[in-house]
């Protein structure tokens, strides 16, 4: 009952974290580096640079909300700079200038914000002595205005560029417009990270002691799943069979299941067969694959076929994305080891046994 509420108040307070694959930012290991982040921004933001989106971010930046003129009402060369000095020796992020504006962004991923010098910032805006100044402080989450800087979130900035996008992108290069989109798609990862993150902090919080007995529990069972796999292969004594090349143990980082497997060279194949011995909660069962089945399109087929010859009793579908036949007999989690070793024994010797593999 205990496992079962604080299961229960983890769904309704935790958000499922959605499957994604990674952007290129990502893989490259930059995501949430400010630098990085900051010289993008600066890279978009000038209507001079070849990406060909003109004025797009100015005017997304323009249109986060009622408070600002339209970017149409920006005059003159617009330049971008970065990392400007000011007179403190305190550096601004971002600082665009043309005849009309002076349009200032402080970027801010996961750093504080409390400890900026905001009014420094702004009297090096005042001192460019321009008819309009504006003053942004772009964030992941909201953190509220400071000194006049208006605090944008960069969901709110990302969705006034989606908007304006339609009108930019036909002229748009389409190498930049890819590299926008990754940037773009990035932060809003980062955004739902925080968000999920942030919640799931809260979560342990108000349920500390229940989680800490909780991850134990599954601690303990995942020593149990790992034991049995190690006691079964005991029992299979693999090593009385020459072309077993392989028995060992595997699971993945955080799953809730282990398996003993069997890597067999056979003759009539180029790539090892793979006996699969898997055990979770549900209960025991055994699959069939080609290792490195990419090899020939036609392994599943030969797998079957193979399968068939040594009379093992399988699921004749088979899974088709990863070309696997699980054995038709499965076992109830507490089966006796003897039991289940008894049938794994049987399959891995009519693959491994020298005799019938030639």
């Amino acid at each position: 009952e205990g496992a079962g509420a604080l299961l229960e108040a983890f769904r309704q307070q935790v958000p499922p974290r959605l499957d994604r694959p990674p952007t290129f930012m990502e893989i490259s290991g930059y995501p949430h580096y400010e630098n990085v982040c900051s010289n993008i921004l600066a890279f978009f933001f000038d209507p001079n640079n070849p990406h060909g989106f003109g004025t797009l971010f100015l005017d997304a930046l323009a249109r986060v909300d009622c408070k600002n003129d339209g970017v149409e009402s920006i005059v003159g060369d617009i330049t971008v700079h970065r990392e400007v000095h000011t007179k403190g020796d305190k550096f601004i992020d971002i600082l665009i200038e043309s005849e009309s504006h002076a349009i200032l962004i402080e970027n801010k991923i996961y750093a504080r914000t409390d400890y900026n010098p905001y009014k420094e910032y702004a009297e090096h805006l005042r001192s460019l002595r321009k008819p309009k100044e504006w003053k942004f402080l772009l964030t992941l989450r909201r953190v509220g205005e400071k000194c006049g800087f208006h605090n944008i979130t960069y969901e709110q900035f990302a969705k006034a560029l989606r908007r304006q996008l339609g009108e930019y992108v036909s002229a748009a290069d389409t190498r930049f417009l890819t590299f926008m989109l990754d940037f773009l798609n990035t932060i809003e990862n980062l955004q739902g990270d925080l968000t999920m993150n942030e919640e799931l902090v809260k979560f342990l919080n108000e349920h500390s002691e229940d989680s800490k007995r909780f991850f134990k529990e599954i601690d303990t069972f995942r020593d149990k799943l790992r034991e049995k796999v190690k006691q079964l292969g005991k029992l299979i004594n693999a090593d009385s069979y020459g072309n077993v090349k392989r028995q060992w143990s595997w699971r993945e980082k955080h799953g809730l299941f282990d398996v003993l497997v069997h890597d067999i060279k056979l003759f009539s194949f180029e790539n090892n067969v793979v006996v699969n011995a898997i055990v979770c909660p549900a209960g025991w069962k055994v699959e069939f694959f080609v290792r490195n089945e990419e090899a020939r399109p036609d392994s599943k087929e030969r797998l079957k076929t193979l399968l068939r010859s040594r009379k093992i009793q399988i699921d004749e579908d088979g899974d088709d994305h990863c070309k696997r036949f699980t054995l038709r007999k499965c076992f109830k989690y507490d089966e006796h080891l003897e039991t289940v070793a008894r049938d794994v024994r049987d399959v891995v010797k009519k693959l491994a046994d020298n005799d019938a593999a030639q």
